[in-house]
């Protein structure tokens, strides 16, 4: 399986590179600023809205902004667990 995802992301890395001018260290920068913060209601949320850069990015791994969102609502909730 491991195989299948290696040739995957190998795939969608060459794509990203030859979609757009962005090198490989650049496009993990940018995905870098993806943070979630706690909220002063306690609960975790995505802290900026996700860029179209990175809309491009993720698309190139067959990921949207919503699949981000719910990947850090998903992520809020466990941390909420484990902080109380």
């Amino acid at each position: 399986m491991h195989k299948y995802l290696d040739l995957f992301c190998s795939y969608a890395v060459i794509v990203l590179l030859w979609q757009s001018s962005m090198t490989v260290p650049a496009s993990l920068k940018e995905l870098n600023k993806i943070e979630i913060i706690r909220q002063a209601d306690g609960v975790y949320r995505l802290d900026h809205a996700v860029t179209a850069t990175q809309k491009d990015i993720l698309q190139a791994f067959n990921m949207t902004a919503a699949t981000v969102k719910k990947e850090a609502a998903t992520l809020g909730k466990t941390l909420e667990v484990l902080t109380n």
